[in-house]
């Protein structure tokens, strides 16, 4: 896509503009839609840790120039934000205006001959098809345990152009992610008292505590759980929102039930 030319007067407000950083503005942004960055990566197809340093400003991990600023359009624009000003302020804090090609420079060969056309070719796509491969692949870490500041006005007069979005695209986003999620929900209903104790593979408590009827205890996503109770009868377990049959008798004891998303799916009825 070709740099967009701005009115003067858009021209002149972009330059001017001195506020928070394009990484801060698409961090806080992500926040206050409640989207997780590994979300986003599975939604834009763009390898997580990528997404992650742009939001850190950090430009060194990234594969290059042109990859960069095509990530910072396609984040912003999923966030509702004006790609062709966030990408014009990216370049005017990173990486500049001038069109630079990332080439890397192949070593002479010994017997003084280039490389062919189909050779560069076949080259070319091994190249590309690496960093398709990379772009699917995450590493899952999200800052949602760090505090969020309201995103200043400024920022909004500057780079949200809210009548550009897409609401109807962005919501049929948010439902995938929340049917998504749904679906992989883990519930521990309690019908009559029941002690419960929930920990994580490393330990970690995730609930200790007397279940009276009605009580639910949520497990977190993608944790796998083991749980310890004296009444496994009293207890109903629910993957997706639906049942699943574990057994147990009233005042049964059971110890080490797997909890696991895998292992609730094997016994998940179609």
């Amino acid at each position: 896509m070709g740099d967009v030319v701005f009115d003067e007067h858009e021209k002149q407000t972009l330059d001017a503009y001195d506020g928070m950083s394009v990484g801060e503005i698409l961090w806080r942004t992500r926040q206050h839609q409640g989207y997780t960055v590994e979300q986003v990566a599975e939604l834009l197809k763009i390898r997580s840790a990528y997404l992650e340093a742009l939001e850190k400003d950090d430009i060194s991990t990234l594969p290059g120039r042109v990859y960069a600023i095509g990530f910072v359009r396609s984040y912003a624009e999923f966030l509702g934000i004006n790609g062709d000003k966030l990408v014009y302020l990216f370049k005017n804090q990173k990486v500049g205006h001038d069109k630079k090609v990332d080439y890397a420079m192949p070593t002479p060969m010994d017997d003084g001959q280039l490389p062919s056309k189909k050779l560069l070719a076949i080259s070319a796509v091994f190249c590309l098809a690496v960093f398709m491969l990379w772009s699917w692949i995450g590493s899952p870490k999200d800052m949602s345990d760090q505090p969020i500041p309201e995103v200043p006005k400024q920022v909004e007069d500057v780079v949200l152009d809210q009548a550009e979005v897409k609401t109807e695209k962005k919501e049929t986003k948010k439902r995938k992610i929340k049917e998504a999620a749904a679906a992989k929900s883990i519930e521990i209903r309690a019908v009559s008292e029941s002690w419960v104790s929930v920990r994580d593979a490393e330990g970690n408590s995730i609930a200790a505590k007397l279940m009276k009827a009605g009580d639910v205890v949520t497990i977190p996503d993608n944790v796998k759980a083991v749980m310890n109770t004296g009444n496994m009868g009293a207890l109903e377990i629910y993957l997706g929102g639906q049942k699943i049959d574990m057994g147990g008798e009233l005042g049964e004891v059971r110890k080490n039930v797997d909890l696991s998303f895998d292992t609730l799916k094997t016994l998940q009825k179609d």
